[in-house]
C-alpha cells in the first residue's frame, strides 16, 4: 500500500469515526430517555398508606424535571467521553504520524486536517458546555433523588404521625434537589444534598 492510499484510506477513516462520534451525540441531546417511576415505589408503599397519594402527587410534579437530568446526564456523559476518546487519540497519534507527514502530499494534509479539527471541535465544544460538570451533576441530583426516595421507603416509622413527619422532611429534601439541579443548569454543579 503506497502511502498516497494509506493517506486516503486515514482520511476517510477520521471521517467516519467523527461521524460515528457525533451522531450518538446528537441523538442523546435530542432524545429523552425512559424513566424508573418512582410512583410504582410510592403506590404499592403499604407502611406509607396515608401518605401514599402526597407521594404519588409529587412524584407525578417532579417526573419532567428527572426526565430532563437523566436525558441532560446521558448527554453530557456521551460528549465527555468524546472529548476523552479524541484527545487520547489525537495525543497518541500525532506525534506518530507527524514524522510521516508529508505536505505535498494533498491527502496527507486532508488527514492530519480533519484529525485535528475534529479533535479541537470535540474538546473545545465539551469544554464550552462543561461537559464533565454536568455530566456530574445531574446525575448526582437525579441519584440524591432516588436516593432519599429509597430512604423513605425503607426505613418506615411506626406511627402515622411520623410518617407525616418522614414524608414532609423528604419533601423538603426533594425540594433541596430541585434547586440544586437548577443550579446545574446554571452551570454551577453543587451536590444535591448538601445544597442550601
Amino acid at each position: 500500500m503506497s502511502w498516497v492510499s494509506l493517506w486516503e484510506y486515514m482520511f476517510y477513516l477520521v471521517l467516519v469515526a467523527a461521524t460515528g462520534t457525533m451522531l450518538p451525540i446528537v441523538y442523546a441531546f435530542l432524545k429523552k430517555v425512559k424513566l424508573n417511576k418512582v410512583s410504582q415505589w410510592f403506590g404499592e408503599a403499604n407502611s406509607f398508606e396515608e401518605q401514599k397519594e402526597r407521594l404519588v402527587v409529587h412524584e407525578s410534579r417532579i417526573a419532567g424535571t428527572l426526565v430532563y437530568w437523566k436525558n441532560k446526564a446521558a448527554a453530557h456523559h456521551r460528549l465527555h467521553l468524546a472529548r476523552v476518546t479524541w484527545s487520547l487519540v489525537s495525543a497518541v497519534t500525532l506525534p506518530v504520524i507527524v514524522q510521516f507527514y508529508d505536505s505535498g502530499n494533498p491527502w496527507s494534509v486532508a488527514f492530519l486536517t480533519a484529525l485535528t479539527i475534529f479533535s479541537g471541535f470535540i474538546v473545545a465544544l465539551a469544554h464550552a458546555m462543561k461537559s464533565e460538570e454536568m455530566y456530574r451533576g445531574f446525575r448526582e441530583c437525579e441519584s440524591d433523588y432516588y436516593d432519599v426516595a429509597r430512604q423513605l421507603l425503607d426505613n418506615p416509622t411506626d406511627t402515622p404521625e411520623a410518617r407525616k413527619e418522614q414524608v414532609d422532611k423528604f419533601l423538603i429534601t426533594a425540594e433541596k434537589i430541585r434547586k440544586a439541579g437548577r443550579k446545574v443548569e446554571t452551570s454551577s454543579p453543587p451536590s444535591g444534598l448538601n445544597s442550601a
